[in-house]
């Protein structure tokens, strides 16, 4: 018999695609935390995210009237209409996040003097709370309710690792905001919030890792930093790629930047990377999927060869150089701050500029966020 799910199952399940572990708690609090213009943010997790997270932020907040209907599926503030997808500029517009993290935990959150309590989706508590500039989201007991989802987390090592890993990408790509991260009361991420985007690195990788970073200049598409070639990684966790802002995950970009490097670094040896595409929202769909995770470009190719331009120019000015290692001495390694992190010196070679088939010359049109 063919029946109507109750609301309570149907939000357990839409809440899957979007929020899969803590990490994905932390990355839609610390999103909505900067669509709301903070410049603070500030992370708590116990028990790798399963025991409690607490995101609070020094944003616009919540009105307090409306602090119950933000919990709602669907409800948003970012966008009222369907053209308004083609031109989104903020990092929520689906007006699923709170909703889905609440159907899965015990949630309390406090803005504007108002504060409010759910526990799988049912409302539990509303009433007074401090009046305090932001949002307070405590998320307690993630996924008690939706035990087949608590069996399939990773190890708590795992899952503090990703949760560390959100906030870094976004210290990395938002030097402006000051990010302090800490897991069960022990500091694991600090940032300055200064501005800085060498100093954001510093913070994340450690200051010998920092000091090895080229940064891209003069790009109207492409902003951050690449190490140089002796400055390698044993995976490719080092590269963060962003879209306006945004951490995406796009292979043709992680396939871009890596090309840049070929004949620089050994085989199995990866770069590290902080780099941001600011490009017209019209030319690129973030509404892929509930996680915003991928992205779709219009016009990838072009996107692509803007990417290396600006890799290539940072590497060395005009013309990217190549190194091979001497036969037999003349290399040195010497281990970085960081996991898997390792200098090497060794002589370079030059080599002509290659475009590889793409496109050298395509307009596209930048776009600077007004989160900058």
């Amino acid at each position: 018999m063919i029946q109507m799910l109750a609301p309570e199952v149907a939000d357990a399940i839409a809440a899957g695609e979007v929020i899969e572990r803590p990490a994905s708690v932390v990355k839609e609090l610390v999103e909505n935390a900067l669509d709301a213009g903070a410049r603070r943010i500030s992370i708590d997790a116990r028990g790798a995210g399963k025991t409690s997270i607490r995101v609070s932020d020094d944003g616009a907040g919540i009105p307090a009237d409306e602090l119950a209907v933000a919990f709602l599926r669907h409800t948003t503030s970012k966008l009222t209409k369907l053209a308004d997808l083609i031109t989104i500029q903020s990092f929520g517009f689906r007006g699923e996040a709170l909703a889905s993290i609440a159907a899965v935990a015990d949630v309390e959150s406090s803005s504007a003097g108002a504060r409010l309590r759910i526990r799988a989706g049912e409302l539990m508590e509303q009433g007074v709370g401090p009046v305090m500039p932001g949002v307070v989201v405590e998320v307690r007991d993630l996924f008690a309710n939706v035990p087949a989802r608590l069996k399939f987390l990773k190890s708590d090592a795992t899952e503090v690792a990703a949760i560390k890993e959100v906030v870094s990408a976004f210290a990395l790509l938002h030097p402006h905001v000051r990010f302090h991260l800490t897991i069960d009361s022990r500091a694991a991420v600090s940032s300055s919030g200064d501005g800085d985007r060498r100093r954001a690195i510093a913070a994340v990788y450690g200051p010998p890792v920092a000091a090895e970073m080229l940064e891209m200049v003069g790009m109207p598409l492409v902003a951050g930093m690449v190490s140089q070639p002796r400055l390698s990684r044993g995976s490719r966790d080092g590269m963060v790629l962003a879209v306006n802002g945004r951490p995406v995950s796009a292979r043709s970009l992680v396939y871009a930047l890596e090309e840049c490097y070929q004949g620089r670094l050994e085989r199995g040896r990866h770069p590290l990377a902080v780099i941001d595409i600011g490009i017209d929202p019209e030319l690129v769909d973030v509404n892929v999927h509930p996680a915003k995770k991928e992205v779709r470009f219009r016009d990838e190719g072009a996107v692509f060869a803007a990417l290396q331009r600006a890799v290539r120019a940072a590497l060395d000015g005009s013309d990217p150089y190549r190194y091979r290692p001497a036969e037999t001495e003349g290399v040195a390694s010497t281990f970085m701050a960081g996991p898997q992190l390792t200098l090497h010196e060794a002589p370079a070679v030059v080599t002509a500029v290659e475009t590889n088939g793409h496109a050298t010359s395509a307009v596209l049109r930048p776009w600077t966020s007004s989160l900058h």
